[in-house]
C-alpha cells in the first residue's frame, strides 16, 4: 500500500475487520481509491464480493456480518426454499 497516513491506515484495517480478513491491505486500499476512498462504499463492494464467492463455492446464498456484537453468519438454502 502506498501513500496514505495514519487515518487511512486505521480506515483499512477497520474495513480489514468488519470484511473477515479476507481481503489484504492493497486490495482494501485500491478499492478505497475505486470508491473515492468512501470507506462505506470501500466495506459494501468488498462484502459484496465475498457473498458472490461463498454462494459460488457453496451453491447457496451465505450472507456474513461484520465484526462485533453483530457478528455471524447467516444462511440461505434456495433448495430448501427459505429465501
Amino acid at each position: 500500500m502506498s501513500g496514505g497516513g495514519r487515518g487511512v491506515k486505521k480506515t483499512i484495517q477497520n474495513i480489514k475487520e468488519i470484511t473477515g480478513n479476507n481481503y489484504s491491505e492493497d486490495e482494501i486500499y485500491a478499492m478505497l481509491k475505486e470508491c473515492n476512498m468512501d470507506p462505506n462504499e470501500t466495506t459494501q463492494n468488498l462484502l459484496a464480493q465475498v457473498r458472490v464467492k461463498v454462494r459460488v463455492v457453496f451453491g447457496a446464498e451465505m450472507v456474513f456480518f461484520g465484526g462485533g456484537l453483530m457478528s455471524g453468519i447467516g444462511y440461505c438454502a434456495q433448495s430448501e426454499g427459505h429465501c
